[in-house]
């Protein structure tokens, strides 16, 4: 597809365990503690424009079927970080509540694997053999890529967050809550790809911190019935410069509606549905020369 040099498939995935403990000190005040450990697995495919790399330092134009599939699969079996929090009720009607979840540095290891053709995989030899004129020209050198792939690593770590949150009760019937959430993405500058020491790509991210801002509530029917509803706006920590296929993420407007049902006094029943609506998102990035210096300047759409 036409953005093939930016990005083909990415997958991130992980699983936390929590072991967490709270402690009340009175009436008004509690706090909490928490350690977390986090099992992480990623899968970064692209394709390499080799041809037009090494062909467009002689100003030709390269086949296309000469591309290079770089599939690079990394994980981290366990990585530790940790929950701080407290809750505080200045009066009956109202609580605030705090937490901080800290950052997560993931170092995954692993496999690439290269899926090209034979005149392809030629080049990939040539390309570090190139060096010397790409110095002389101010390019990065050209990667030690091996044909029939070899280790990888990558870090990809967990950015903090914390959440700033308050309830107040007007009466039985009737509750209001705020919510103010933050991200600190700004620690999310680049995907670096390395083997065995030698670097080999970085996808540049320079993200920037995020904010979360949501208002609900619910109200009491019947002490069997509860309706609640909520919105929220969530900032993006992408930029047009290096917003890529990967991630095509844009600032988003949240709606929420449920419904609660207590059928008894030890079972209830709970159905809640959000939307997410978001615009168009534009992009205008040209990519590394490694990769082929192409470029792409258009929208995406998105949902949620």
């Amino acid at each position: 597809w036409q953005g093939r040099y930016f990005g083909t498939a990415t997958s991130l995935r992980s699983i936390a365990f929590t072991l967490s403990a709270g402690f009340k000190v009175n009436d008004e005040f509690a706090v909490g503690l928490g350690l977390v450990g986090q099992y992480t697995k990623a899968n970064l495919n692209s394709v390499i424009d080799t041809a037009g790399v090494l062909y467009g330092l002689a100003a030709l134009n390269p086949p296309q079927s000469l591309d290079t599939q770089l599939n690079i699969n990394v994980k981290k079996k366990l990585s530790f970080g940790y929950i701080g929090s407290f809750v505080f009720k200045p009066t009956a009607q109202d609580s605030f509540g705090f937490s901080y979840h800290s950052k997560i540095k993931n170092e995954l290891s692993g496999k690439y694997k290269i899926y090209a053709g034979e005149g392809t995989k030629q080049l990939l030899l040539l390309g570090p053999s190139l060096n010397p004129l790409l110095a002389q020209a101010g390019l990065p050198p050209f990667p030690p890529i091996n044909p029939d792939g070899g280790n990888a690593s990558a870090r990809v770590d967990m950015p903090a967050f914390a959440n700033l949150d308050w309830v107040h009760f007007f009466d039985d019937r009737f509750s209001l809550a705020a919510s103010v959430a933050w991200t600190d993405w700004s620690s999310f500058q680049e995907i670096a790809l390395y083997s065995q020491g030698n670097r080999l790509v970085g996808l540049k991210q320079n993200y920037k911190d995020s904010w979360t801002y949501s208002l609900g509530g619910e109200y009491k029917l019947t002490p069997a019935w509860t309706l609640r509803a909520g919105i929220g706006y969530d900032e993006t920590p992408t930029s047009i410069s290096t917003r890529d296929p990967r991630i095509p993420d844009g600032p988003r407007k949240i709606l929420g509606v449920g419904v609660g049902y207590q059928a008894t006094k030890n079972l209830a029943v709970d159905l809640g549905y959000q939307h997410q609506f978001l615009g168009d998102v534009a992009v205008r990035q040209t990519n590394q020369f490694i990769l082929g210096s192409g470029t792409m300047k258009g929208k995406f759409k998105d949902s949620g």
